[in-house]
C-alpha cells in the first residue's frame, strides 16, 4: 500500500533530506510508513550511504554538539533522546564529551541559577535535576553551591 505511488523509495527519501537531516533508522521508518517495499528501501538507503547523503556517524557528532552547546540537557537525557532518533550506541558513546561531569555540574549550576528566584523547594528541584537525567554528585554540588551563595 503506496500512499505515493509515482516516485520511487530514492527520490522520496531525498525529498525528506531536502527538507532535513535523517538518520538511516528515521529515514527507513518513514519510507515503511509510506508502503515502499523493504527491498527497495534498503538500496535506497544504500545508495544514499554510497553519495554521503546519509550519515549517521556526522549527524550524530552534529546532534551532540547542539545539545551541549544549548546546556539545557544531561549527559543521560542526550543519549536518550539520540537512540530515540535511531542512532547506534556505539556511535552515541563516541561523542561523549571527555569533560561530561564538568558539563553536568555547569548546566546543573546554570539550570539552578536560571530557577532562583521562583523560591522553590530545593528538595523538589533536585528530584527534578534527577529525573531530567543528572547524576547525583553534581546535583549535590550545585545545591552546595547554592546553600552556600557562591551561585550568583
Amino acid at each position: 500500500m503506496r500512499l505515493k505511488s509515482n516516485k520511487s523509495a530514492l527520490a522520496k527519501a531525498v525529498d525528506y533530506l531536502a527538507v532535513q537531516d535523517y538518520s538511516v533508522k528515521q529515514i527507513r521508518d518513514k519510507l515503511l510508513r509510506r508502503g515502499y517495499q523493504p527491498s527497495e528501501i534498503t538500496a535506497a538507503i544504500d545508495k544514499l550511504i554510497e553519495k554521503k547523503y546519509l550519515d549517521d556517524e556526522q549527524l550524530c557528532r552534529r546532534y551532540w554538539q547542539m545539545y551541549l552547546t544549548e546546556g539545557k540537557c544531561s549527559i543521560r537525557q542526550i543519549k536518550a533522546k539520540l537512540v530515540v532518533k535511531g542512532f547506534a550506541s556505539a556511535i552515541i558513546d563516541r561523542y561523549v564529551p571527555q569533560d561530561w561531569d564538568d558539563y553536568e555540574r555547569t548546566t546543573v549550576c546554570s539550570i539552578w541559577q536560571k530557577n532562583k528566584k521562583k523560591n522553590i523547594d530545593s528538595v523538589k528541584f533536585m528530584q527534578y535535576l534527577y529525573r531530567k537525567g543528572f547524576s547525583m554528585s553534581s546535583i549535590h554540588y550545585a545545591a552546595d553551591k547554592f546553600a552556600n551563595d557562591e551561585l550568583i
